[in-house]
């Protein structure tokens, strides 16, 4: 198996955290139920086609969903509500969704 294979990282990751658990004192927390998260908006999202996209890189930026829109309404004739998108803002990109008040502070 190579040194640096997917399965080789996985097998580390599972002994280690095998390892973690065993360790005296070691508490396992107690898994986050629904109720931990409010996911209420995701009943506003009532088209039958959705979407979600990572908009980490600002090179490509919304190109990447603007291109989707415009692909299903220029093959299938559908806008929203018929479809819907969720974007996960992160990483460089994440300027992009700072307001005024947070680029004035820092």
């Amino acid at each position: 198996m190579h040194p640096n294979s997917r399965r080789n990282f996985l097998v580390s990751v599972g002994a280690l955290a095998g390892t973690a658990a065993l360790l005296p004192g070691a508490a396992i927390p107690e898994p986050m139920t629904q109720q931990d998260w409010d996911m209420s908006w995701l009943d506003r999202l009532t088209g039958k086609h959705k979407q979600v996209f990572d908009f980490s890189n600002l090179e490509i930026g919304l190109l990447v969903v603007k291109n989707w829109y415009d692909a299903w309404e220029t093959v299938y004739r559908l806008k929203h509500p018929d479809v819907n998108a969720v974007i996960g803002i992160g990483g460089h990109a994440f300027p992009v969704n700072a307001g005024d008040d947070l680029y004035r502070k820092f």
